[in-house]
């Protein structure tokens, strides 16, 4: 199992030169002892259950979407069918079912509780609990390398060499070593919940579009889309709310240009490479459509990808919708309060624009490539 030892010490190298707390070591930490761990996790899972290697991963769903657009609220709404598989946060900093069941659970539970206490301050932005699905990306922070380090820390320009964030620009024989982990654990996770249904997500993925299509080539997708204007401040604002977890220090105007930059080109090269899949690989929602009514959003893509809708799933479904419509944030941000202008947003991120026309009303799914726009 490959770990991205040269990126990973640059990293903590720089957070040690630049004013890192105790909460990148803390990762740290975890990273080198979680690693081995699962290493032999995976080699004791095919060697008492030979059949996980051998477990299919059939037409998997993957989430994408810049982030703030409504995936973490879709994931939930997918998740609460059980004929569904997707990731808890525990399984994926645990993925190894045999590492799972052998850990005492006071263990979990102390994990757990040290989870919840280090990201108390996100609690309006962007709850975490052990047990609550999570974004597939964090599975990568056990290889040494994830685009999520740079929500972790304020990188500054200086680590743009690296290419964290562009993972299309990654030497293939390496995509294909974090390919392979990540079809292992796939495998775990189905063989462990006995499903055949997989759905994972991460804004991340928009820059492995090609590659989990190389992954899986029956792979289909569900794009979220929402206004740059709306989802750059709102992803800034988590991503700096990040930061202070990882340093006291006030994030310089470099290392926001950087992680600005980042997130602008995740979302071109994500749009520009589901706007050139076949048709019927791709249904796009609307962010607006989704919040409005989640309930006839999910009913719509069930039918898009030829999922009955079991009666009890469905009253689940009702209920949790319900619920989440009461739900008003607190979460208050600008652009301007990260040196952004509209004009500047609107002229880089134009494509977007120009494609969705976000100030227009559309109905809820589109699965039709040539008519995205019409979602």
């Amino acid at each position: 199992m490959y770990f991205d030892f040269p990126t990973f010490v640059r990293q903590k190298v720089y957070a040690f030169t630049h004013g890192a707390s105790d909460g990148p070591w803390l990762l740290t930490a975890c990273q080198l002892l979680l690693y081995p761990l699962v290493h032999a996790g995976f080699a004791l899972d095919e060697r008492l259950h030979p059949e996980i290697a051998a477990t299919p991963v059939r037409s998997p769903v993957f989430i994408v979407s810049s982030p703030r657009s409504g995936s973490t609220l879709l994931l939930e709404l997918l998740a609460s069918d059980p004929q569904t598989a997707t990731h808890s946060t525990s399984e994926l900093i645990f993925p190894s079912p045999t590492l799972r069941r052998i850990l005492p659970p006071r263990v979990i539970a102390a994990a757990d509780a040290l989870f919840r206490r280090r990201f108390a301050p996100l609690e309006l932005i962007h709850p975490m609990r052990f047990e609550q699905p999570e974004e597939d990306e964090l599975l990568f922070l056990l290889l040494g390398n994830s685009g999520i380090n740079s929500y972790l820390f304020p990188y500054g320009p200086e680590l743009d060499h690296l290419l964290v964030n562009r993972f299309w620009e990654w030497p293939d024989w390496k995509r294909e070593r974090f390919g392979q982990f990540y079809q292992r654990c796939l495998q775990r996770l189905l063989w462990a919940r006995q499903v055949e249904r997989y759905v994972g997500k991460s804004p991340h993925f928009l820059g492995k579009i090609d590659d989990l299509l190389r992954w899986f080539p029956d792979a289909r997708f569900v794009y979220l889309v929402r206004s740059p204007e709306e989802w750059l401040p709102s992803a800034l604002s988590m991503i700096t709310t990040f930061w202070t977890l990882g340093t006291a220090r006030p994030p310089s105007r470099e290392a926001l240009e950087t992680i600005y930059r980042a997130l602008r080109d995740l979302a071109l090269r994500g749009d520009d490479m589901l706007a050139r899949l076949a048709n019927g690989a791709v249904a796009t929602v609307r962010y607006t459509a989704l919040v409005t009514d989640p309930c006839a959003t999910v009913k719509e893509l069930y039918e898009w990808l030829g999922w009955p809708m079991t009666r009890s799933y469905f009253e689940r479904l009702t209920r949790g919708t319900a619920w989440h419509r009461s739900w008003r944030s607190r979460h208050r941000y600008s652009l301007e309060q990260f040196g952004l202008t509209r004009g500047r947003v609107r002229e880089e991120l134009a494509p977007l624009f120009e494609r969705y026309g976000f100030d227009r009303q559309h109905s809820a799914v589109s699965s039709d490539a040539a008519q995205r726009v019409a979602v």
